[in-house]
């Protein structure tokens, strides 16, 4: 299978409970780590996968666009036309304070830019374990070519150009935060699911990390 597109949160709706390469070492988990958060460029598959992490876990999944769609009644492009990146961003953070509050475990897919705020970075790396999805900017490319209409930030202009200028700044801080780095490329969400749950399994006693 291929990688494709991909008290509460006021407005934002509790998950269910559980809703249906190379592996390298960053910083340390969380003493208290009942999230994974899956973070990376877009076209990394981080929403492909989370639903198919979340059952091997036993766990339950929250995806951070989807959820703002669910709390403004917009499409991400809808949004973005109509409120703007820094209204997104606001939206993207409450999503973020919500889920790291919570006491259920969850697999969390995280919008590609929500690293680019300081108060994400902490509450991400204070409530779980950080898995950076990494993709060569080839890869990226050849993916997300076709879905630029859904993509607001790298739909003008030339593709290229615009995921390198994104790339340029979020890179550093996957890294910063990253518990683990799992490569990509290969485009296969069985795989790469495969490969989280062994790292998931070298980091700590992750309840079902070595697959049912």
């Amino acid at each position: 299978m291929s990688i494709g597109s991909g008290g509460a949160m006021q407005g934002v709706p509790r998950p269910g409970s559980p809703q249906g390469s190379q592996e390298v070492q960053g910083g340390q988990p969380s003493s208290k780590a009942a999230k994974v958060f899956l973070v990376g460029m877009p076209g990394t598959g981080k929403s492909s996968v989370a639903p198919l992490l979340a059952p091997r876990l036993g766990w339950g999944y929250v995806d951070s666009d989807a959820q703002i769609e669910k709390v403004s009644g917009l499409s991400i492009p809808g949004f973005f036309a109509r409120h703007g990146e820094q209204a997104f961003r606001v939206q993207e953070a409450r999503c973020i304070k919500w889920v790291s509050g919570l006491s259920d475990p969850l697999i969390v897919a995280v919008g590609g830019g929500a690293v680019l705020d300081l108060e994400n970075r902490i509450l991400m790396k204070e409530n779980g374990i950080i898995i950076w999805f990494r993709a060569a900017l080839d890869t990226l490319v050849a993916r997300l070519s076709s879905q630029v209409a859904t993509r607001p930030l790298i739909g003008e202009g030339d593709i290229r150009s615009n995921l390198k200028n994104l790339e340029a700044v979020r890179a550093p801080l996957y890294q910063e935060i990253a518990t683990l780095t799992i490569d990509v490329d290969d485009g296969d969400i069985d795989k790469v699911t495969d490969r989280v749950l062994r790292a998931l399994g070298r980091v700590g006693k992750w309840q079902g990390a070595s697959g049912r």
